[in-house]
């Protein structure tokens, strides 16, 4: 009944999972989803964050280079017009051709709200500098505006139109409407492209790489360049690279696994033991999608490493079979008990981690606790009838093996007993745990291919706009409060601009002004239609004083403008995405976005003046709840152990906890030593892979203590189970992610030790022959 009831949960399961994954929203691949909240944001500041990322990640930001413009714009209208066919962008844009008309209509509307603060003092102290300035304007044949001057005799429109142009590396081709960007030998074309968003998240589609890819090569084919960057390339490249990461450690796993198994059993029938590997994967994946909604593609990479673990079960099994009265079913039953000791330390090990703030730990620990579980239960119910009338054989050659690196490990034991060589092993130990260098960085999440990092670099460096992953957030009762304080900040940031502290900065306050100075203005210009000899430079030119006073009545008459209703224009395209709307208490929010910081700490500094002010530096935030997460992941492993120790000494006795409880310590301090030993860096990934060393070295040493199994059977067991799980981790300290393989090599150097020791406190002496 409980075998039947098994095999429907694993049909069901496959059937719901097939449906998922079929539905294209069960894999995850955004990596702002691995970062985990902060309790020391409020929520107006975690609101922020995420709205800004979802700015970021959608745009795609293209250069086309070639030896002439027209050779540039041709190329590039080629690569836009690919990308709009393809259907995965929402915009694209290569020009701006706007419509002439609304653009005038919009400048009248926002004249007022974006003159320069020069021309505001000059209307209000030195009016007739400003009409004087404004008659030289009209009459000079080489001033172009697109603006009649009896429909803008003002000039607000036009000085509007100029106060705009915050680039002066970007200008813009009249005829094509194309963004220029002009070098010695080389003219460069901008497009922008803008990713849909679908209820807040931004998916890198599977299809973007290889459009990217088929661009830079149509422009190769054209002898242009191409220069490209965005949150969306990155991801997707991770997504790419983890993908084929997995695949090929699986593979690699599984090949060497197959190959290892076929040598030791010298049959095909083995094969059936990968039959609890493949449910145990199952029921992992089923289970992380049912709880936490998706899987992310790193916990897949990460449960590609299982194939050694879930094996484990199946192999102590099977290593029983050295005995001459080997059956299926009755050695089942024998070592079941062994099995749910393992299984419950080994399980409890991984459920801690749990409480972690990390997304990718929590995923982790469900992915491999239901793992282990349902390979425990496959191999209990299902494996034996796999070899209930077969009669297993063990290759004499891996007997004969096994033993000589059993009595070599006896040896070595030997020699280290001596106290000079005991004392110069210790001295190693504490001098490598001494070296060790404890870090955490987000850059070590994810591998960043050198290609597209440089043409990020090289894309800031010639628009002169290098986004940092720094900012200022500012709220304010309203929006008109907030255009109040970017003019409070920019002047600060000048400050620190002229200082070094950063190259350059995006504020609402070269957009528009406060309320407040857009009534002043009003009023300026309404005193100024009755002082009539503030005008005399315009008279002289031949504009009559009713034309003018009409346009000093018509100006002043506009309605104040709030932040909100000129960002619906589009002369606001640029600072849009400053605004960041309202937070969930009513509070404005809003964006200056930092090109090049240098000095973290005085932009830190200035925001602590300024209380709606807050300086938002992601990277040392994250960095710095990594180092606070890994310190509370120790005090997990610690926990873990004490929980080990009360279980164990049910089972074991106190003394005989303490002896089983000291190899995965041994093993989790060599393996640290042996880390800073080589300069390799200990992360919270590393402290990750420690805890599941705890579990393997509990689950060797459980097994090496049981009375019922003989020592051969014991050390064949435990020589394949290191073998298989060292294999996993081995490859996985392959990896192109920093994060993913110090976790494989912490995992298999700690197995390694974990058997050592086993082997050390358990096998205590030599067979005789």
């Amino acid at each position: 009944m409980l075998r039947a009831a098994y095999l429907l949960l694993l049909i069901l399961l496959t059937a719901w999972l097939g449906l998922r994954l079929g539905s294209g929203q069960a894999i995850e691949t955004d990596l702002t989803a691995l970062l985990p909240a902060d309790a020391s944001l409020s929520a107006t500041e975690q609101q922020a964050i995420a709205r800004n990322d979802i700015a970021l990640n959608r745009q795609i930001i293209l250069l086309v280079g070639a030896d002439t413009p027209q050779h540039a714009m041709q190329t590039a209208a080629a690569i836009a017009q690919q990308w709009r066919d393809s259907g995965l962008f929402s915009t694209v844009r290569e020009s701006i051709q706007p419509d002439l008309a609304q653009l005038e209509n919009e400048l009248a509307t926002l004249n007022l709200a974006l003159l320069p603060e020069t021309t505001r003092q000059q209307l209000m102290h030195q009016p007739a500098a400003f009409f004087a300035q404004r008659a030289a304007e009209i009459t000079n044949p080489f001033a172009a505006s697109f603006i009649a001057p009896d429909r803008d005799w003002l000039g607000f429109s036009t000085q509007a139109l100029s106060a705009l142009h915050f680039s002066d590396t970007i200008q813009r081709d009249p005829t094509s409407g194309m963004l220029l960007l002009h070098e010695e030998n080389m003219t460069w074309v901008l497009l922008n492209a803008t990713l849909p968003e679908d209820n807040g998240i931004i998916n890198a589609p599977p299809e973007l790489l290889p459009l990217l890819h088929a661009g830079e090569n149509f422009a190769r084919s054209q002898q242009a360049q191409t220069l490209m960057t965005g949150g969306a390339i990155f991801a997707a490249e991770g997504r790419a690279a983890g993908e084929r990461e997995s695949r090929i450690m699986s593979t690699a796993g599984m090949v060497l696994t197959t190959l290892l198994l076929l040598s030791v059993f010298k049959s095909l029938r083995f094969l059936s033991l990968f039959v609890p590997l493949a449910a145990g994967l199952l029921m992992g994946m089923a289970a992380t999608v049912a709880w936490f909604g998706q899987i992310h593609i790193l916990t897949l990479v990460i449960g590609t490493s299982l194939v050694g673990v879930l094996i484990d079960f199946p192999l102590h099994w099977l290593s029983k079979a050295v005995a001459p009265d080997w059956r299926a079913e009755p050695a089942m039953r024998r070592i079941v008990p062994t099995f749910v000791i393992s299984l419950l330390i080994t399980v409890s090990g991984y459920l801690v981690l749990l409480v972690t703030p990390l997304p990718i730990l929590r995923q982790s620990a469900i992915f491999s606790a239901t793992s282990l579980f349902g390979a425990f239960l496959c191999t209990v119910l299902i494996l034996p009838l796999f070899f209930r009338t077969t009669q297993v054989t063990v290759s004499p050659l891996f007997l004969r093996g096994v033993n000589a690196l059993f009595e070599s490990c006896f040896r070595l034991k030997k020699s280290l007993l001596r106290p000079v060589v005991l004392l110069s092993f210790v001295l190693i130990l504490l001098f490598g745990l001494w070296r060790g260098n404890w870090q955490d960085d987000i850059r070590d999440w994810i591998s960043t291919p050198q290609a597209w990092l440089q043409q990020a670099l090289a894309i800031g460096q010639k628009t002169d706009m290098m986004p940092a992953g720094q900012f200022l957030l500012i709220e304010g009762d309203d929006s008109d409060a907030l255009v109040r304080t970017h003019r409070q900040v920019a002047s600060a940031l000048d400050t620190l601009q002229a200082a070094g502290t950063l190259d350059g900065y995006l504020a609402l306050n070269r957009w528009i002004a406060p309320q407040a100075q857009q009534q002043q203005t009003r009023q300026a210009l309404l005193a100024l239609s009755d002082r009539p000899d503030t005008w005399q430079a315009l008279r002289d030119v031949g504009i009559p004083d009713a034309a003018i006073r009409e346009a000093l009545h018509t100006a002043a008459a506009r309605p104040l403008l709030s932040l909100e209703d000129s960002l619906h224009t589009a002369p606001a395209e640029p600072y849009r995405a400053l605004w960041l709307g309202t937070s969930s208490s009513g509070q404005a929010l809003s964006m200056v976005r930092l090109f090049g910081v240098h000095d973290t700490a005085a932009l830190s500094a200035m925001s602590e003046k300024m209380p709606d002010v807050h300086f938002i530096d992601q990277r040392a935030r994250l960095n710095h709840l990594f180092h606070d997460t890994r310190d509370e992941a120790i005090v997990l492993k610690l926990a873990s152990y004490l929980f080990a120790f009360v279980l164990l000494a049910y089972f074991f006795k106190a003394s005989g906890s303490l002896k089983i409880l000291s190899v995965p310590i041994f093993a989790a301090a060599m393996t640290l030593a042996v880390l800073g030993i080589i300069g390799e860096t200990v992360t919270l990934f590393s402290v990750f892979g420690l805890l599941l060393v705890t579990a393997i070295g509990v689950d060797y040493a459980v097994y090496a203590n049981s009375a019922h199994i003989g020592r051969i059977e014991k050390r064949c067991g435990i020589t394949l189970s290191a073998l298989t799980t060292m294999i996993s981790f081995s490859l996985l300290a392959l990896s192109s992610t920093p994060a993913i393989a110090g976790f494989g090599m912490s995992v298999a150097l700690g197995v390694l030790f974990n058997a050592l020791w086993t082997a050390w406190l358990f096998d205590t002496r030599p067979i005789p022959r």
